[in-house]
């Protein structure tokens, strides 16, 4: 989603449920302007929502982070940077108010209860019919 700007397996309208299913049935496609220029990027996310073999996504093995960290895709990026907070964001969103940025607490309870309030209408909405064909599915995490 951060990456290419939508869900890789759903759009940005469809319900918890329907996101569910088309990660258990669905292919991983990628929107056509995201050219051969982007492989790196592409091999990650394919890695890194690798649905057969979860144990071979990056980061995932024994060497933990570390194989994460060392993907041709961060090639000189500056992690020691990042955990300094040195790095200026690529991209600051317009238009977002988070509870921690609020200048006054009643903004900041506020912004907290309108969150909460969404998540709850989420679930509420959601396909509540639909039942799981293999509940176990999540046993092995």
């Amino acid at each position: 989603d951060f990456m290419v700007g939508s869900f890789p397996f759903a759009s940005d309208s469809a319900s918890n449920a329907e996101i569910f299913r088309a990660v258990l049935k669905s292919t991983l496609k990628f929107p056509k302007w995201l050219g051969m220029q982007e492989q790196d990027a592409k091999d990650l996310i394919k890695g890194l929502l690798n649905k057969d073999n979860p144990e071979k996504r990056p980061g995932a093995g024994q060497r933990g982070y570390a194989e994460l960290k060392e993907h041709k895709f961060f090639d000189g990026f500056c992690w020691d940077g990042l955990l300094a907070r040195q790095l200026d964001p690529p991209h600051i969103p317009k238009g977002e108010t988070y509870a921690e940025d609020a200048a006054e607490p009643e903004q900041a309870a506020a912004v907290f209860k309108a969150g909460a309030s969404a998540a709850e209408d989420d679930l509420e909405g959601d396909d509540v019919d639909w039942v799981d064909p293999d509940p176990s599915w999540n046993e092995d995490f």
